[in-house]
């Protein structure tokens, strides 16, 4: 059984949900300093090539830019308020933003297969801002990275369905 099915399976939701939305779908923000649909989906890739490479790998610090091409600067979240879309996602298309998708499960699956049973009950510490350690198992982290993807998809939905109200095609 394929480790990473159940990301391979958001994804593919995921995909089909945006295939076939326009770039000013992609970038319209539903109020000022709202993530945009584009955002969202960059946040997706970002953050699960920063699971796998911190947690999966044991990467000491993320390099996200070496596996997509862009990193956490560029997504621009959380916008200050009033902000708009990072420019650096400024008019790219679905296309663009498949491929991110696709790199970061190419990543994830890649890091997966050499796992063994055993490793996905390997325990993680996290030191949190607050003093606080947060103690998870990589079985935990592969759950959270593909409820974390669900998560933004429905706000992906949810500005699927405003940006038509508002006219924006």
């Amino acid at each position: 059984m394929p480790r990473g099915r159940n990301l391979g399976a958001i994804h593919a939701v995921i995909g089909k949900a945006v295939e076939t939305l326009t770039p000013a779908q992609l970038q319209w923000q539903s109020t000022p300093a709202g993530n945009t649909i584009g955002m969202l989906l960059t946040h997706i890739a970002c953050a699960e090539v920063q699971f796998i490479q911190m947690y999966v790998q044991g990467d000491k610090e993320e390099h996200i830019r070496d596996v997509l091409g862009i990193g956490f600067e560029e997504e621009g979240m959380p916008l200050e308020p009033g902000a708009h879309p990072p420019a650096a996602l400024a008019d790219k298309d679905v296309t663009y933003f498949a491929g991110l998708l696709a790199k970061a499960l190419a990543h994830s699956n890649a890091a997966l297969r050499k796992l063994t049973l055993a490793d996905f009950e390997r325990r993680t510490v996290i030191d949190r801002p607050n003093g606080d350690q947060r103690v998870f198992n990589l079985r935990w982290l592969l759950f959270h990275a593909v409820e974390h993807a669900a998560a933004h998809f429905g706000q992906i939905q949810t500005l699927k369905r405003l940006s038509g109200e508002a006219g924006i095609s």
